[in-house]
């Protein structure tokens, strides 16, 4: 394998992205599960409130039952909350990656880390990022959870197309994770 070496500055703009590539991560499968176990919840305490005369149950119960129907009807009416993002302390950074046989060595002024491929979980990819997650507590950086590589890192379309198949190849091909695109406006 070729070694390669790209590097870049992430904005606010690439983390409102992947925040939000990381938000639409989960299954519609696995949001009707939270849906339907919230209102199981709600019904189970509106129940104990009717059975127990108990007011707390009640105030509970109603709340559980409440949320999923609240989300649902914002949904259909397309409300779109903002969310705040907090950006990591290497916003604005110089940040290089070289990918390696084994991993990727990535550095930047305030850390360096060497990651062997094994400590991914998954990689996605969106209009402009390739969205990277590491083992959850192997990532060094607080308050994310991926690691993200701006499209623009790359010199042309033909590394990017390089990068984004070793990606598939050593991350993509464990288990259920296979390339994950998502594509946003």
């Amino acid at each position: 394998m070729k070694t390669m070496n790209f590097g870049f500055q992430l904005n606010s703009n690439d983390y409102k992205e992947a925040n939000q590539a990381d938000l639409n991560r989960s299954s519609e499968s696995e949001k009707l599960v939270l849906r339907n176990l919230a209102l199981l919840m709600g019904f189970l305490f509106l129940y104990l409130a009717i059975t127990s005369k108990d007011w707390s149950f009640l105030v509970v119960g109603v709340i559980l039952v409440s949320l999923p129907v609240l989300c649902k009807i914002f949904v259909l009416i397309d409300v779109n909350i903002k969310m705040p993002i907090v950006e990591p302390t290497n916003c604005g950074e110089p940040i290089t990656v070289e990918v390696i046989g084994e991993g990727l060595i990535v550095d930047t002024p305030s850390w360096q880390g060497t990651f062997q491929w094994g400590n991914f979980e998954l990689f996605i990819e969106t209009r402009k990022l390739l969205v990277i997650y590491p083992v959850p507590s192997l990532y060094p950086v607080s308050d994310s959870n991926f690691m993200i590589v701006p499209k623009r890192a790359f010199s042309g379309e033909e590394q990017l197309s390089d990068f984004r198949e070793v990606l598939h190849k050593n991350i993509g091909k464990r288990g259920d994770n296979s390339l994950k695109k998502m594509m946003y406006d």
